[in-house]
């Protein structure tokens, strides 16, 4: 797991941009409960959870850092997965702003994928699916059709015989 991600999950949040009030309001909701748990029973796991929440504000807290902690989570091996990550990263209330729907898929275009894919892989994370679609790649142009000899001679015979037949109907027609 990338500690960005494991930054969101610590705070119980889907990866994405908040405002600072909303990631201190979720970090207020998490240890609120991680203390209720040490003043019962005090324990280590939750020490060491309650860690990890100060380390998820300190990460998040700032706009400039969550941006560079989506930067880090949108990176991947698969460009698939780094589509939908940075798609993921970019949504607001569900949506994503015009300027981030233009960058996503300039980088779409970048990893190779066309725009009509990058608009539609950003409308199935937007409304859901989370696996996306994968559009097989385009067929590989074929050989052309190389004639031998006789079938040239049998063509221009076709050819010919048809120019014949039109010739005496008009003819004939007359």
């Amino acid at each position: 797991m990338r500690p960005a991600d494991d930054h969101f999950s610590v705070l119980g949040l889907r990866p994405g941009r908040y405002a600072p009030d909303e990631i201190r309001a979720a970090f207020r909701r998490r240890r609120a409960d991680l203390v209720a748990r040490l003043t019962d029973a005090p324990s280590d796991r939750a020490r060491r959870e309650l860690d990890r929440l100060h380390k998820a504000l300190q990460a998040l807290g700032e706009p400039a850092r969550q941006k560079a902690a989506l930067a880090n989570m949108a990176r991947s091996d698969d460009p698939y997965e780094q589509v939908r990550r940075l798609i993921e990263c970019s949504l607001e209330g569900n949506l994503v702003r015009c300027s981030s729907r233009r960058a996503i898929i300039d980088e779409a275009v970048r990893l190779g994928f066309s725009e009509f894919h990058a608009h539609l892989m950003i409308a199935q994370v937007q409304f859901g699916d989370r696996k996306l679609l994968k559009v097989p790649d385009p067929p590989r142009p074929r050989r052309p059709l190389r004639i031998g000899p006789a079938a040239a001679r049998l063509a221009a015979a076709l050819v010919l015989g048809l120019a014949m037949f039109l010739a005496m109907v008009r003819w004939l027609a007359e």
